[in-house]
């Protein structure tokens, strides 16, 4: 008999909750998604945690585990990436007033992690909050290549193709993904056709 087993060989253990040195190196623009407050323009900030290595394949040796959260593209101070900057950068967001999100690329903070559960009861860990890192420590140097991946002027097929397919799909399934790709929706209906 052969069985299979979904589980991996080199199953990682969870993050444990704390704080942790981070470092951004990848934002990655969604694009307009359905939530359930409506329609969300997404953005996916990914920070390493340059002390917290550990093996994943054997091929690729140490790597520096890392963290992710989508954040609606919104600064309100009670929008969750507004109440995440606000004590990392030190500032409060003026209504109406732009951010460059991308400028948050290479910058370091303490990541808070907590644990939250999936509707099936699995726990994930999840960027509570991140700080600015206090003054007598020093960010280690970066280990990944920093990455952004937006539809304007940042668009790598290479980049988009290495992501992980739950993103991808998320991708493929906005207005901005669409647009970029040419792809257009069948507008046409069938009273409309002239034969």
């Amino acid at each position: 008999m052969i069985s299979a087993s979904s589980e991996s060989k080199n199953q990682v253990e969870i993050l444990e909750t704390g704080s942790y040195v981070g470092r951004v190196y990848q934002i990655i623009h969604i694009g307009t998604t359905e939530t359930a407050f409506g329609s969300k323009d997404k953005a996916r900030i990914t920070f390493e945690l340059p002390e917290e290595m550990v093996v994943f394949s054997e091929e690729k040796g140490p790597q520096p585990r890392a963290i992710s959260k989508e954040f609606a593209l919104s600064t309100h101070e009670k929008s969750i990436l507004g109440s995440l900057l606000s004590p990392w950068l030190g500032k409060e967001f003026v209504a109406g007033q732009p951010f460059d999100v991308e400028s948050l690329l290479g910058k370091c903070g303490m990541v808070t992690i907590t644990h939250e559960t999936t509707r099936d009861g699995k726990l994930y860990p999840s960027i509570a909050s991140v700080t600015p890192l206090p003054k007598s420590l020093v960010c280690p140097d970066p280990i990944n290549p920093p990455v952004i991946l937006n539809y304007n002027d940042k668009w790598d097929e290479k980049v988009f193709e290495a992501l992980p397919d739950f993103i991808k799909n998320k991708m493929m399934e906005t207005e901005e993904y669409k647009t970029k790709m040419g792809i257009l929706e069948d507008t046409i209906r069938p009273e409309d056709v002239p034969f």
